[in-house]
């Protein structure tokens, strides 16, 4: 059975404050959704290749993260509607995980 994927606001948010500041491009966006999209759809629980489990508590309040080079997507799994949110996108570059510009430690 697949997931449904549920962007936060905040979430949008932090999309948007990346596409404004120039950090990230049109084409950038659109391969970071279609990752979202294709990887969460199905056993988003499953932390091996590009997805990893973190450990909580943690200042996002969030079970997985999802690497799309440089790009960080955050989110919890509720399986009782089957449903993937996004709680938060980062930017990270290099060691350091930045959320709408603010530096975040997890």
């Amino acid at each position: 059975m697949s997931y449904a994927i549920a962007l936060s606001a905040d979430a949008r948010r932090h999309i948007r404050y990346l596409l404004r500041q120039g950090v990230m491009s049109r084409g950038e966006h659109n391969r970071l959704i279609n990752a979202i999209s294709s990887r969460l759809a199905h056993q988003p629980a499953v932390a091996k290749g590009s997805v990893k489990a973190l450990h909580e508590p943690n200042p996002l309040n969030v079970s997985y993260e999802l690497r799309v080079q440089p790009w960080r997507a955050f989110y919890t799994i509720d399986e009782s509607s089957h449903t993937v949110r996004v709680e938060a996108v980062g930017y990270k570059p290099r060691e350091r995980l930045f959320i709408e510009g603010q530096e975040v430690e997890l």
